[in-house]
């Protein structure tokens, strides 16, 4: 394996010899850019940060109200955020990473969480960077773990350590596709443990797409118990939350899924 240094040198040759392509419109992107997608559609897919629930990033009611997913939940992350909605072109990319085997596409995901996380904190500094992890027989079959993947960027953006080992998925779980929210807490409900936490006092969890949050809640529930006092939680994409189904509009490709956070 080369070192660190050349595959960062190829990398970088790369992005300036080779063209790149927005992964929204199929556009050239400038090689300038930290990620495979163009400013235009970059801002288009953006989820606006004024309208959401800060403890889950759902959308809240326009004059007020609780959230219309977590008011009857006890998240464990102390805030969360979303670069964009799980929907078109988006939902499309993700499920071609999560599924299709496209890991280039880690590095624009991490690089839009990572903007996420800036715009909504930007005086936080973090401890640890990690994501959701899959558990061995998943990633086992899958070959790649695509939290982990666009967490290693995002914390590259962020100029945050990466601990792709602070959390840990014990148990496997059924997917969380079709269950409902209180089947889906008790799915996911001690399957993660934090590892190595003892000087992390405030943490990044990422993941590709939040539905409920259950997941997410249980791997930063892990965290706290280890000692951490403050876990923020960022995903690429925020699922629209649906009361009545929360299984809906589910493609077959979508169904199986080790995590909780695709809807």
């Amino acid at each position: 394996m080369p070192p660190p240094a050349i595959t960062e040198l190829v990398r970088a040759l790369a992005d300036v010899f080779m063209p790149r392509y927005c992964i929204i419109c199929g556009r050239e992107v400038d090689h300038r850019r930290s990620a495979d997608i163009c400013p235009k559609c970059e801002a288009q897919i953006a989820l606006p940060r004024a309208g959401t629930c800060p403890k889950c990033c759902a959308a809240v009611p326009r004059f007020g109200g609780s959230c219309p997913n977590c008011h009857n939940m006890s998240l464990a992350m102390n805030e969360s955020t979303a670069f964009g909605v799980y929907a078109g072109a988006l939902r499309d990319r993700i499920i071609e990473f999560k599924f299709s085997g496209a890991r280039h596409l880690a590095r624009t995901f991490g690089y839009l969480a990572a903007r996420a996380v800036s715009e909504t904190w930007p005086d936080v500094r973090f401890d640890a960077v990690s994501g959701v992890p899959l558990h061995a027989t998943r990633f086992k079959q899958r070959g790649f773990d695509q939290a982990q993947g666009l967490a290693a960027y995002a914390a590259r953006a962020l100029g945050a350590r990466y601990r792709p080992g602070l959390i840990k998925r014990v148990r496997p779980t059924e997917s969380q596709v079709g269950l409902t929210k209180s089947a889906r807490i008790r799915n996911v409900k001690d399957a993660f443990t934090a590892c190595r936490a003892e000087h992390v006092l405030t943490a990044l969890v990422l993941d590709d797409i939040m539905t409920t949050g259950a997941t997410m809640s249980a791997a930063c529930r892990a965290l706290k118990r280890a000692g951490v006092k403050t876990v923020y939680a960022a995903v690429v994409a925020r699922a629209a939350f649906a009361p009545e189904d929360a299984a809906a509009d589910v493609p077959t490709e979508d169904r199986g899924g080790e995590h909780e956070d695709q809807p």
